[in-house]
């Protein structure tokens, strides 16, 4: 009995003290899955693991990527971890409009909601409340605050975090980038996924905010690390952002051609 209290004990340490641990515990909902929705979060993903020890190092860390990579899901799964485990957090989803970013919170809902504990007592998770666009955890002063983008929606806070989910759609990041210094000076979290475009992300991530240009060229730095396939990591000298982009060849099942063809088949040229 010792033995087993001693296990459950150490993988609750785990849990607590490592984000990629918290995701093996994790589900995530998939909507257009009309027969099996809830999946476990897809821990064989070597480039999620990857992400989740970067987010974990960096404190700024812009994604461009593929579509469909589970960035979002990842990303707020990182979030709701660092909220559900530690005292006194203020963390920001910030999405184009304010139904976009109370969807991200809810998904942040949903993660605390369906925990896949297998043996784990239930009263190691702290107790949480969700309402319109928050998700609290009132006994650590917690909480997951969602907003739309808009530099009036943010400047009055300092967070501790702040995800900005698809950067490239919003109508004016720039400003939006701008009213979030205080959280950035301040030594705040600042994680920017998005798929690529023309525009103020795409300045961010090729080290170029200061230009006055408002697209940027793909000039990418010397030293480029390449740790698996479809994946590059960088640190821009500016900004201080690090960056890691994502090829949807980073996918172990989006390699074959009979896959491109699939998708090829469903999209315009």
């Amino acid at each position: 009995m010792a033995g087993d209290l001693d296990e459950v004990e150490s993988k609750i340490l785990q849990v607590r003290r490592d984000p990629w641990e918290f995701l093996k515990i994790v589900r995530t909902l998939d909507q257009i899955d009309r027969e099996t929705p809830i999946k476990s979060f897809p821990v064989h993903l070597k480039y999620l693991e990857l992400f989740t020890k970067v987010w974990t190092k960096c404190r700024l860390l812009a994604i461009p990527k593929s579509r469909r990579m589970k960035l979002s899901w990842t990303t707020i799964g990182c979030y709701t971890w660092d909220t559900a485990w530690h005292v006194g957090l203020h963390n920001a989803f910030v999405s184009k409009k304010e139904d976009d970013s109370d969807e991200l919170v809810r998904r942040a809902h949903f993660i605390m909601q369906n925990l896949e504990l297998s043996g784990l007592p239930k009263e190691f998770i702290p107790r949480f409340e969700y309402t319109f666009n928050k998700l609290r955890f009132p006994e650590l002063e917690s909480t997951i605050q969602g907003f739309p983008s808009g530099a009036d929606q943010l400047r009055q806070f300092t967070f501790s975090g702040m995800f900005f989910d698809e950067l490239s759609f919003w109508e004016d990041p720039e400003k939006t980038y701008a009213a979030s210094f205080p959280t950035l000076e301040g030594g705040g979290r600042c994680t920017a996924v998005s798929s690529p475009a023309p525009g103020f992300f795409k300045r961010l991530v090729f080290d170029q905010i200061d230009q006055k240009s408002l697209d940027a060229d793909e000039i990418r730095p010397k030293k480029i690390h390449c740790p698996m396939q479809g994946v590059k990591l960088w640190k821009n000298p500016k900004n201080q952002f690090t960056v890691l982009e994502l090829h949807y060849s980073a996918d172990p099942a989006k390699r074959s051609p009979a896959w491109k063809d699939a998708v090829k088949k469903a999209m315009p040229l």
